[in-house]
């Protein structure tokens, strides 16, 4: 699920192939016109929409709809999850430490000590509440120390990896 927030607020999911805007089934159809534009069509309304422009956390688009400007601001699952856990601002202090978001088992560890992460690069998955969560660099740097193993169970707010 995904919400979308630009002059009003959107929910929008793909439940078995079929999309959901705020609970009610799209019907209409999005081809890709080029690599950042789309034709969105429902009944015999045609909508051209077009990608301005993306922020470096991909969390806000500027996009023109027939020529109309917007901006787009989008909250994935993880973070709306975040947001229901009282944690909204996961994610945008910069911090040396990679805490637990929740309690929950270390499925992977996918860095280690010493080597230089991106903002964004997968650190780990953690399975919580029967979901697999990838836990991502939060700003570029280089691992210091990573805290825990594969299969570990952790506790919320635990220090995983330190950078």
């Amino acid at each position: 699920m995904y919400s979308v927030r630009g002059n009003r607020k959107y929910q929008i999911e793909n439940k078995n192939g079929q999309w959901l805007i705020n609970g009610k089934q799209f019907n209409g159809s999005i081809n890709p016109e080029d690599s950042t534009g789309f034709i969105i069509s429902e009944g015999n309304s045609i909508y051209k929409a077009e990608i301005e422009s993306i922020s470096d956390d991909q969390t806000e688009f500027s996009v023109s709809i027939n020529h109309i400007p917007f901006t787009l601001k989008v909250k994935d699952r993880l973070d709306l999850l975040a947001a229901e856990m009282g944690m909204k601002n996961i994610g945008k202090k910069k911090s040396e430490d990679v805490k637990a978001p929740m309690p929950g088992l270390i499925l992977e560890v996918n860095v280690e000590a010493g080597e230089k992460v991106k903002k964004g690069d997968k650190l780990l998955i953690l399975e919580a509440m029967k979901m697999e969560n990838i836990i991502k660099a939060g700003h570029d740097g280089t691992i210091k120390e990573i805290t825990i193993e594969k299969g570990q169970n952790v506790d919320k707010n635990q220090v995983l990896i330190r950078y």
